[in-house]
């Protein structure tokens, strides 16, 4: 599941598996929001929110790869979604209230 061209449902498997970790990890406060992370599609392009956050598309896929020059190896579809969870935890953070 490293390729460019990554499939619905593997999204979908990776987004389920994440909130279930979240669901199993978190209090019950937090869990009364049920999904965290989000799938939409508009039939052309793939969306996934975290906490109604943009954090990745299939429109403008930010995934780290490499460029054999035969191919192009994306950054691992779940690892990349775990950094970006982690990045826009830590930004909220450091939010002051």
């Amino acid at each position: 599941m490293d390729d460019q061209d990554i499939k619905i449902e593997d999204i979908v498997n990776v987004v389920e598996n994440l909130n279930q970790e979240i669901f199993e990890n978190c209090d019950d406060d937090f869990n009364e929001f049920n999904t965290v992370l989000e799938v939409s599609s508009n039939g052309y392009c793939i969306v996934v929110l975290f906490m109604g956050h943009h954090i990745w598309s299939s429109d403008d896929d930010e995934r780290e790869y490499k460029d054999t020059g035969t191919d192009m190896i994306y950054e691992p579809f779940e690892g990349f979604i775990r950094r970006k969870i982690m990045e826009l935890v830590n930004y909220i953070s450091q939010i002051k209230v």
